[in-house]
């Protein structure tokens, strides 16, 4: 279990680092379009179940949390990678053994929790829409279940149990994927809202049995806090296309001879 978590981290970073060697100024007016990197903090509720062939599941209210990054790679296209504490899961009613007239229903409430590292990339077919494909390995940490018997006479009981990784029948490595459509709302120069409607499935049964095909179905909207350059596209279209390689260029060369000018007035000064 612990290795699978280390590479999880290790892919997700990796995926990263060209967040943290980024250049000031590109080298051409192309790389200029691409627009700046970026980070999300967010959170995904959802309602989801389980599509089963053994046992009529209901829709339960689940919540995620993720932390993300995103890379430009061209006007309209971005990369993203997120790291997810992922839940879903769903409910499903069950009689009561035959023997027990004392209680009527037993309502059954199971919880799958995972880690999950997803990539995936986004097309923005405006300034802020965007529409995001994304797909990634899960690995399942426990399932917690939450047995509520229903008596006869009124009274209600509630049992919670969480079953741990290694027992019971869940699949511990899942693979999972999502589609969206997304909206970006800028709040500061480098400070926004995401919101995105999304839905999601696994392609893998969760129940590891040969006879049982079961898979999690959901759909929510995911809320980020977004850090990126929200002004970049607007500071590069007030620059006329045939002028941009040479603003550029100029830029580069201006920073140039203003650190060679500190550096001589310093050596003056010591």
């Amino acid at each position: 279990m612990r290795k699978h978590v280390y590479l999880i981290i290790c892919l997700l970073a990796a995926w990263s680092l060209p967040l943290f060697g980024q250049e000031e100024v590109p080298d051409t007016s192309a790389k200029a379009e691409l627009g700046p990197w970026g980070l999300s903090l967010g959170i995904y509720p959802h309602i989801s179940t389980v599509n089963s062939d053994l046992i009529d599941y209901g829709w339960d209210l689940n919540t995620s949390v993720t932390i993300g990054t995103c890379i430009p790679l061209g006007k309209q296209w971005v990369l993203t990678g997120d790291l997810m504490l992922f839940h879903t899961g769903s409910v499903f009613t069950r009689p009561p053994e035959p023997a027990n007239e004392l209680i009527r229903e037993e309502d059954i409430r199971d919880r799958f929790a995972y880690i999950h590292l997803s990539l995936g990339s986004r097309y923005y077919f405006k300034e802020r829409w965007y529409v995001g494909a994304y797909t990634g390995p899960a690995l399942h940490l426990f399932t917690e279940r939450l047995t509520t018997q229903k008596y006869t006479s009124g009274f209600e009981q509630e049992e919670r149990r969480k079953v741990p990784l290694g027992e019971g029948s869940v699949r511990e490595l899942n693979w999972f994927a999502s589609l969206g459509v997304g909206y970006e709302f800028p709040i500061g120069d480098y400070l926004g809202i995401g919101l995105e409607p999304t839905v999601y499935t696994n392609f893998l049964s969760i129940d590891t049995q040969s006879d049982v095909d079961a898979r999690a179905i959901g759909i929510g909207l995911r809320a980020n806090v977004v850090f990126k350059d929200f002004n970049h596209n607007i500071k590069m279209r007030s620059i006329p296309e045939s002028h941009k390689a040479r603003y550029i260029n100029q830029k580069r060369k201006a920073d140039k001879a203003m650190k060679k000018k500190k550096a001589e007035e310093e050596g003056k000064n010591g």
